[in-house]
């Protein structure tokens, strides 16, 4: 008399089974998201704190942008969910001061390398004689150095460049 009863329980059961699992897995998944959130994070934060180039501030960059994207696979409702969702805040802003940063550095590499190359230039025109030519490229020169900001890994480098070409300038003014 029963057998229908417990026919109709069992395929109750392996219903709540399948969906117990797939709540299991998605737990899981979300688990292992935060978690390379958040070593992405630690080593994002290791390398803001030693970042001394370019180079080091870009792969500072890829790091929260890797740990923003994993805490957004975090599926709503998970109880990873609840702690990525203040991570995502924090991690996005850090993600945007980074991303600043790298184009403030990529700003300064592009008015460096435009302020060598004018000085490049400036000395073949010397070597002509052509001291018109060789003025107006050691003048860009100098502008493009000073074009390098301030809190960029380039600055001290661009601040020699500028008294050397500043002086430069100067001798082909006389000349």
């Amino acid at each position: 008399p029963v057998a229908a009863l417990a026919a109709e329980k069992r395929a109750e059961y392996e219903g709540n089974y399948a969906t117990i699992g797939d709540r299991i897995e998605t737990e899981r998944t979300a688990e292992k998201h935060l978690n390379q959130a958040l070593q992405a994070g630690q080593l994002a934060t290791a390398r803001l704190e030693t970042a001394a180039t370019r180079a080091a501030w870009e792969q500072a960059q890829m790091n929260w942008q890797m740990a923003v994207n994993a805490l957004r696979r975090i599926p709503r409702g998970t109880l990873a969910y609840e702690d990525a969702a203040p991570l995502l805040k924090d991690y996005q802003v850090k993600l945007v001061e980074t991303r600043t940063r790298v184009n403030r550095e990529k700003a300064g590499d592009r008015a460096y390398q435009a302020a060598t190359a004018a000085a490049k230039a400036a000395q073949a025109a010397e070597q002509q004689n052509q001291w018109n030519r060789a003025v107006g490229a050691w003048r860009q020169a100098v502008d493009n150095s000073q074009q390098v900001p301030p809190d960029t890994s380039l600055y001290e480098q661009a601040q020699v460049l500028e008294n050397a070409y500043t002086g430069a300038l100067e001798r082909a003014q006389i000349n």
